[in-house]
């Protein structure tokens, strides 16, 4: 993909950092979908607007698809026609099948996005169906002066006809801008540029709800936490420049006004500038500003700056490196090292975990690290499928936490034993310890079913994760608590609104444990509330089930469902004291649907250290996009003697 012919602005301004009005045409490329309907076809002109790129010369792509939508003539009601493939790349013909059948005396609005994307499915998107813009990470500029990374979604496209009849030609747009960063050495050191940045005062590059309907005036809203302020191009294969010598470098980004009094910030190889603009600077779609760069500093910048979380996320920075530390509260994957950093302020995902030296990518098992330890990295903001994260942090210390404390009950008979040196501090009403609750100091007996969390603490040391144990009370006289009046309170639940796993395939499985109960779940557990579903299956079961018997008998078992996307057919909870549920109990939900609290009563009740498997039957024939069932809690109810 990529740029069209220049048109001179004016003359470019010298200066350290300045703005000029030079301005360039661009262009961009696609992906995937399926339709119904009537055969149809539609012209996307004009020789401006295509997407491969031979020095000048450009024309569409074999396997170019657009969005297409139509409405008659003003109506706001836009009928999606999906997906229309190019069938003739030197006229601009795409062909596709529209989702209902034309008047051919009626006039039609017309409008298309290129690249295709499954998410748009109106040209009126304001809160859904976002649209890329720039890229997140940063674009990847191989050398200097090179236009090829811009393409794709990278510079999107749009085109609107109105008033059109039912053989429409669309005039294609832009709808990035693009800024030339003009890089000079003004050292007498060479010069050679690996990356540089543009910030602005409002997000410019990622996610973008956009509506099109007005082609004079298009309406960009940002997607809130999946939008940044900063654009990033990194560099490769640059060589040195000399004294006096530049390099151009490029980024695409959502075109907006910078008002005068409003500051922008430019860095290169992270020497920063900033200026304050004197009157209004615009970025205009389909157009390239130039921006004039004087490198003219041979100190290296300033070590990272250490920041908390919280700053971190808020920042949004993809340029400049933080350093950060916080305890691990949830471990991903041990060998590359992903996991959860949680300071006060907040919690980030840690998408790999280099050496110091970014020498290898398993720095995690070379440093024995575990959950609770506290960490510090350094590494910089980035974006995966909408989600903010550090990727590729690297290794900077950390400080051992103690191990988990070991919880026994035997014959009603609490015992409790940790690591060297530390100290036990527990709670028996469900609440987390802190060094502040009670010590332990010696064996305690219950006289009911009570769960036990523990810690173990020290100064100078991180304290353990939780530990948590359910305690079952043993009658000497009779066999658990119950049967005994039913509970009206849960005496476990396991909520998805507090707890992640490592899966986030629909396929795949994991293990979480919640207070001493672990549960395999075959389902998106990285989301909340979890996710059961996936695409193009029919009847297909996906379960969760304990791996660890419940100790107490229970009266009652809830499954509480939160959206639905996905046919959810049955739902099924099987039951047995066997861990291979041999041997088990059957009990089907009556109904199913959306936030629905589904009860299961046996007669009788549930025994005492019995395993669980709730078992979901879903539909979704989408072959192109994922559809699920969400879990928001599980809760046992027990006795109340």
């Amino acid at each position: 993909m990529n740029m069209k012919k220049i048109i001179s602005w004016g003359m470019m301004l010298a200066a350290a950092f300045t703005l000029t009005n030079c301005a360039k045409e661009m262009d961009a490329p696609v992906q995937e979908p399926e339709s119904n309907g009537y055969p149809f076809e539609i012209v996307a002109s004009t020789v401006d607007t295509k997407t491969v790129n031979d020095g000048m010369s450009t024309k569409w792509a074999e396997g170019d698809k657009l969005n297409v939508f139509h409405a008659l003539g003003d109506d706001p009601n836009y009928v999606n026609d999906g997906a229309f493939t190019v069938s003739d790349v030197e006229a601009g013909v795409f062909t596709g099948t529209i989702a209902e059948e034309l008047d051919v005396e009626e006039e039609y609005d017309w409008f298309a996005l290129y690249p295709y994307s499954e998410q748009v499915t109106t040209p009126a998107a304001t809160s859904a169906g976002y649209t890329y813009i720039g890229h997140s990470k940063g674009l990847n500029q191989t050398g200097y002066d090179s236009m090829a990374s811009l393409k794709g979604s990278v510079c999107p496209l749009y085109g609107v006809l109105k008033y059109g009849g039912v053989k429409p030609e669309l005039e294609m747009q832009h709808l990035s801008s693009v800024i030339a960063i003009n890089v000079t050495n003004d050292t007498d050191e060479p010069l050679t540029i690996t990356t540089a940045s543009f910030t602005a005062p409002e997000a410019i590059v990622g996610s973008f709800y956009i509506n099109f309907t007005d082609k004079d005036n298009v309406v960009y809203t940002a997607s809130e936490g999946y939008s940044l302020n900063t654009a990033v191009v990194n560099v490769t294969e640059g060589t040195a420049l000399e004294k006096g010598e530049s390099a151009v470098l490029y980024l695409a980004i959502k075109p907006f006004t910078a008002a005068a009094g409003e500051k922008l910030t430019l860095a290169v190889n992270g020497y920063s500038k900033e200026i304050t603009l004197a009157k209004n600077a615009v970025f205009t779609a389909g157009k390239i500003k130039t921006v004039n760069f004087s490198y003219d500093t041979t100190e290296a910048p300033a070590g990272p700056s250490t920041i908390s979380v919280a700053e971190f996320l808020n920042l949004k920075d993809t340029a400049t490196e933080y350093v950060l530390t916080g305890e691990i509260t949830r471990v991903v994957n041990t060998s590359y090292g992903n996991f959860d950093l949680t300071d006060a302020t907040g919690t980030v995902y840690v998408y790999g975990l280099l050496t110091p030296e970014g020498a290898s990518q398993k720095q995690w098992a070379a440093a024995g690290l575990k959950m609770g330890d506290v960490i510090t990295v350094r590494g910089k903001y980035s974006v995966y499928n909408n989600s903010p994260q550090i990727k590729n942090a690297y290794y900077v210390s950390h400080l051992v936490a103690f191990a988990e404390p070991q919880i026994n009950c035997v014959d009603n008979v609490v015992t409790m034993t940790a690591e060297e040196g530390a100290t036990i501090y527990y709670t028996i009403d469900g609440s987390d310890p802190t060094v502040d609750s009670f010590e332990y100091v010696e064996p305690f007996e219950i006289e009911e079913t009570i769960t036990v969390k523990a810690i173990a603490a020290a100064d100078g040391r991180p304290s353990s994760p939780i530990a948590s144990k359910i305690c079952a009370f043993v009658d000497p006289n009779g066999s658990g608590d119950g049967p005994g009046t039913p509970s009206t309170t849960a005496c476990y639940t396991l909520s998805t609104a507090s707890k992640q796993g490592s899966n986030s395939a629909y396929a795949g499985a994991c293990d979480i444990t919640v207070d001493g109960i672990k549960w395999n779940v075959a389902g998106n557990t990285q989301i909340n509330p979890w996710r059961f579903g996936g695409k193009s299956i029919t009847k297909v079961d996906r379960a969760i089930y304990t791996k660890t018997a419940y100790p107490a008998p229970l009266s009652k078992v809830e499954f509480v469902s939160g959206t639905l996307t996905a046919t959810w057919n049955s739902l099924t909870l099987v039951y047995s004291t066997n861990s291979d549920f041999s041997n088990a109990q059957t009990m089907s939900a009556p109904s199913v649907g959306a936030s629905k609290t589904i009860e299961f009563v046996p007669e009788g009740g549930f025994p005492a250290n019995c395993y669980f498997k709730f078992i979901l039957n879903i539909t979704n024939t989408a072959t192109s996009s994922n559809k699920y069932v969400q879990m928001k809690e599980i809760k046992f109810y027990g006795y109340d003697n």
